[in-house]
């Protein structure tokens, strides 16, 4: 199995990083209070989720960004909160 873990830092740069080999689940640990977009499966990541595993399809991109999705209200910004991504082959 491989893995390759990235970290997201609110107030920072979006991820988006090429991947070693093809992806096909991502693990994802938002410690942050901001939510996580997943743009490669659309998806959102509540703020505190963690442990939440997706498929991905085989992707060979990690790339994520704290967005707030249409319809909920953000909360007050704390620079320096992250997330964790560990992206897996099997």
């Amino acid at each position: 199995m491989r893995l390759e873990t990235f970290t997201v830092v609110v107030g920072s740069a979006s991820l988006d990083q090429s991947l070693s080999f093809r992806a096909n689940y991502v693990a994802v640990d938002n410690y942050s209070n901001q939510w996580l977009y997943i743009p490669d499966i659309d998806r959102f990541v509540q703020p505190g989720r963690i442990n939440y595993v997706v498929p991905l399809y085989g992707t060979t991109r990690a790339r994520a960004q704290f967005l707030t999705p249409p319809g909920q209200t953000a909360a007050t910004t704390v620079t320096g909160q992250t997330a964790r991504l560990v992206y897996s082959d099997s």
